[in-house]
């Protein structure tokens, strides 16, 4: 037996038994191709995403939409569960499609460390390949892709600089890039069942204690970092437990998602209710002084996450800790006074990753959520 045809045989096996969707086994549905987006409101378009935008212009040769779309062309064929289409891609009537997939930014923040001898710059860039049904006009399951970039700069970073960083994170980095990255988990990219249990970041706050360690009395600020939080937290259930997660935040406002194509056209989406919710809240954020010498002074910086998993229907909570991770920080001695709020992220980042490996550990959520939602 041929290896193609043993794997069209396990795969239909597979769904006889329930195992998998039925359209895995048949070579999936057909979907089209949306194009590149940005997730949440046209107004705030520029002011989330200014970069990509830029690079996504037609000044700029729209960099972002063709590569994007060249890349998907050339490695169509790694997609084993949807036939990936183009032809009705240039169609103004999308909703005359059955599925769509878009590829839509998600992130796009820099964090700028004054050190001794310069800036430290951090890159966050974010998308997900997002599935929609164009017939109900309903959400129908993503995957996150996520790269961060790391530079030291003698001077202030100026907007020449962080425009040509954010296009290296798009499309260089030696293979540390969206389309690069994409590229390598093309075959990873599965359609959403309607029957799938979901889990939903609901809520995600920060004490006013952590609120004030990090922007002081900027409510807004903290309110967009409280998103940052959940949408990092639901990127890392789909690529740890591969579960599927619902949107949240600037990309879910009341039961809806909102899309904005390269083209300017705004669409919305309905989401489903959520099998599971979770409500995330950063609880505290310390910093203990470890030790100073001439040469240098040593830190400790602590995150506190609260982290709660419920069933909606049920009232039943099947997970509820506070989560607490910890790092050291080093500086020169003679470096004066530091920017401290990229430590406490970075830590936050760190907590966000232990607190998912503690979900996935613990036996209570793991029998009565994660194989759930596993098993569909």
């Amino acid at each position: 037996m041929k290896a193609s045809t043993r794997m069209f045989f396990l795969m239909a096996l597979a769904a006889v038994l329930g195992l998998l969707p039925v359209w895995a086994a048949a070579g999936g549905p057909d979907v089209y191709y949306a194009g590149t987006a940005y997730s949440g409101k046209f107004a705030d378009v520029s002011k989330n995403f200014p970069y990509t935008q830029r690079l996504n212009s037609v000044e700029e040769g729209r960099l972002v939409e063709k590569n994007v779309r060249d890349m998907f062309k050339s490695d169509a064929g790694k997609i084993n569960c949807f036939n990936l289409k183009f032809e009705k891609a240039e169609s103004s009537n999308r909703a005359t499609n059955v599925y769509a997939m878009a590829v839509a930014v998600t992130r796009e923040d820099f964090g700028i460390e004054q050190m001794r001898d310069g800036f430290k710059v951090v890159l966050n860039l974010g998308v997900k390949v997002i599935f929609v049904n164009m017939t109900s006009k309903t959400f129908a399951g993503s995957w996150p892709v996520n790269v961060e970039f790391i530079d030291f700069q003698q001077t202030l970073p100026d907007d020449t600089y962080k425009h040509d960083l954010v296009r290296k994170a798009w499309f260089g980095g030696e293979g540390h890039s969206i389309l690069s990255i994409l590229s390598k988990e093309t075959d990873k990219l599965t359609l959403g069942d309607s029957k799938i249990r979901t889990i939903q970041v609901v809520e995600s706050s920060l004490s006013d204690k952590a609120a004030n360690v990090l922007f002081a009395q900027d409510s807004s600020a903290a309110r967009g970092y409280s998103y940052v939080i959940a949408q990092n937290f639901s990127d890392e259930l789909v690529r740890s437990l591969g579960v599927t997660v619902l949107p949240i935040g600037r990309d879910s406002i009341n039961g809806k998602m909102s899309l904005v194509y390269a083209d300017g056209k705004e669409q919305d989406f309905s989401i489903p209710e959520a099998s599971y919710s979770i409500v995330l809240c950063l609880d505290d954020l310390q910093r203990k002084d470890l030790a100073a010498n001439n040469i240098e002074r040593a830190y400790a910086f602590g995150a506190f996450l609260l982290v709660k998993v419920s069933e909606p229907e049920s009232k039943s909570v099947y997970f509820d800790q506070r989560i607490i991770h910890g790092a050291s920080k080093k500086v020169a001695a003679t470096s004066g006074d530091f920017l401290e709020a990229p430590v406490y992220k970075e830590v936050v980042g760190l907590v966000v990753k232990k607190a998912v490996k503690a979900m996935k550990d613990d036996k209570k959520f793991e029998k009565e959520v994660l194989k759930r939602c596993l098993a569909g």
